[in-house]
């Protein structure tokens, strides 16, 4: 047990860093905190917690299903370029003020974007594949839950920070760059995204 925990322990460890690196699912918390709330913010933590539970819990039940790399872990990366894109053209087109549908679609989003990141999807195949391989069920309901718990702690945490009502204050005065500005960097996400994805699959095309 103190082997498959230690290693269990290493894995959380280097997830941590991971996940308090901003990126897409982050940012469409930040966004709806910032623009309407701490508790608009509230669906997109829980989603993105459920979805990093459930890839590491995919991963370890399925050791070697998911892509670490090549054309498979490509499709995912496609599939996620186009739902950022999406987002992002959904903020972008917002009046300031609107929120984006309910909090149940706000939920749907944002699990949609977290459970085809290609990065946490990478990350977790790789760990059950390498470090954790042959460690169990415990191992993988510990990664599991920790790493859920891990995303949930950072999104509250940019929840809490950015929904403040000064910080709300503040943005409410700047609604539309902002706003913009969301869209922007997830393009730029999604478009990043989308570029290695192709250029991924163009290299497995060609041999």
């Amino acid at each position: 047990m103190e082997i498959w925990a230690g290693m269990a322990g290493q894995v959380l460890a280097g997830y941590a860093l991971v996940v308090m690196t901003p990126g897409p699912n982050v940012l469409l918390v930040a966004d709806a905190a910032a623009r309407h709330g701490m508790r608009a913010a509230l669906p997109r933590c829980g989603a993105n917690a459920l979805a990093v539970g459930l890839i590491a819990g995919v991963a370890q039940l399925a050791s070697g299903a998911l892509p670490r790399s090549g054309p498979a872990l490509d499709v995912f990366a496609l599939a996620s370029g186009v739902l950022l894109l999406l987002a992002a053209l959904r903020i972008a087109r917002s009046r300031p003020g609107q929120r984006q549908g309910g909090l149940g679609a706000s939920f749907l989003t944002s699990f949609r974007t977290a459970v085809l990141n290609p990065v946490t999807i990478a990350y977790f195949a790789t760990a059950f594949t390498g470090p954790l391989v042959g460690t169990g069920l415990g191992a993988g309901w510990v990664v599991a839950a920790g790493a859920a718990a891990l995303s949930l702690c950072v999104c509250l945490g940019w929840a809490l920070l950015l929904g403040r009502p000064a910080v709300q204050r503040a943005v409410a005065t700047r609604q539309t760059q902002f706003r913009l500005g969301t869209a922007v960097l997830l393009a730029a996400a999604a478009a990043s995204t989308l570029a290695g994805a192709a250029n991924g699959i163009a290299q497995a095309a060609a041999f």
